[in-house]
């Protein structure tokens, strides 16, 4: 969409493998976050209630661990703000 209404989503999934003397390793990793132009409180609660129900499922410690990852990496030191309103790492 053109509307400078509809928010910036990123999500993105990693699949990592290291082979070493015949051992294989595979992990994962990736994330969500999302930058609005314009701020709509419902969007916000909307993409967060995704990502804890998601992660709920899993484990439920897992959305405050990934959630915090994700602040901390797009907080804005210089203006004492966040990027958007962050997601889950």
């Amino acid at each position: 969409a053109r509307s400078p209404l509809v928010p910036t989503l990123r999500g993105d999934i990693r699949v990592f493998q290291s082979i070493s003397d015949n051992e294989t390793v595979t992990w994962g990793g990736g994330g969500a976050d999302l930058t609005p132009s314009y701020f709509f409180e419902e969007d916000t609660v909307e993409f967060h209630r995704f990502w804890k129900q998601t992660c709920d499922r899993y484990d439920p410690s897992y959305y405050a661990r990934f959630k915090k990852w994700c602040d901390e990496y797009f907080y804005i030191p210089m203006r004492k703000e966040h990027r958007g309103v962050v997601g889950i790492f």
